[in-house]
């Protein structure tokens, strides 16, 4: 309400937000999609890369999904870190596989970083649907170096679960890296294909993976940022499989 950040702000802009007959909101201004639902909040990325023409200050974010259950974080954005102080992380962090979309195994080429917060170009903009007869949504994409993905996001009528469904054409082997927050705890008991979660808060949470065609799952640690300028460590699940991924996430 201050006079001085109405000066160098201004109004508050008109609200775009698109409502649905379901739940889902989509802010076609940002790319940002949301949806409350019970105890789960889940929010998807299908936004452009970043500012203007060199896409100045983006993330390699596109599909990147956070979510949360009864307000503390499950899944994780990584952060930035620092734009000075460790050029490697800084990289890292705003990487393609620094964030949960679908990748290729051997990676993602474009867009190509040219500096502390300049790239090569734009990625080409995520597209979303909204699906009221299966009350999800669906988020599109592809770019010049990575075949077509879709990414499916629901949640259970019963509140008690939220999946992710990743769709890839053609055979080249994906991979889905699910980052948690520091303090999560990866219980003993896991089978191949899930594994169960211990939050801050105590509460006990389960991931699933379904595919025609699993390959490698393995627990790892990577860095994070909760706020900028520190960087933490906190576990993460990497999945690999080709044509598609289901993830679920579900209380237990």
């Amino acid at each position: 309400e201050g006079t001085s950040l109405k000066f160098w702000l201004g109004d508050s802009p008109a609200s775009d937000i698109r409502h649905t007959p379901s739940e889902w909101r989509f802010f076609p201004d940002t790319g940002l999609v949301t949806r409350e639902h019970g105890a789960w909040m889940i929010r998807a990325d299908a936004s452009p890369l970043g500012l203007g023409r060199l896409a100045a200050h983006g993330h390699l974010d596109a599909l990147h999904v956070s979510l949360w259950h009864e307000g503390e974080p499950v899944l994780i954005d990584p952060g930035t870190g620092a734009y000075f102080s460790d050029s490697s992380i800084r990289s890292e962090l705003a990487d393609w596989t620094a964030h949960n979309g679908p990748v290729p195994v051997m990676g993602r080429d474009l867009p190509r970083r040219l500096g502390c917060f300049l790239w090569s170009g734009h990625h080409p903009v995520p597209r979303v649907e909204i699906d009221p007869a299966h009350d999800q949504c669906v988020i599109r994409f592809a770019n010049e170096s990575s075949p077509f993905v879709k990414r499916s996001l629901r949640h259970t009528e019963t509140e008690t679960e939220t999946e992710i469904e990743d769709q890839v054409t053609g055979s080249l082997p994906h991979q889905v890296t699910w980052q948690f927050t520091p303090g999560t705890q990866i219980l003993e008991g896991a089978d191949e294909r899930g594994w169960h979660l211990r939050l801050e808060n105590g509460v006990q949470l389960r991931i699933d993976f379904d595919s025609p065609s699993l390959g490698s799952v393995k627990l790892t640690s990577r860095p994070v940022s909760l706020r900028f300028g520190r960087i933490d460590s906190a576990p993460a699940i990497q999945a690999q499989f080709t044509g598609s991924l289901r993830t679920r996430i579900s209380t237990v």
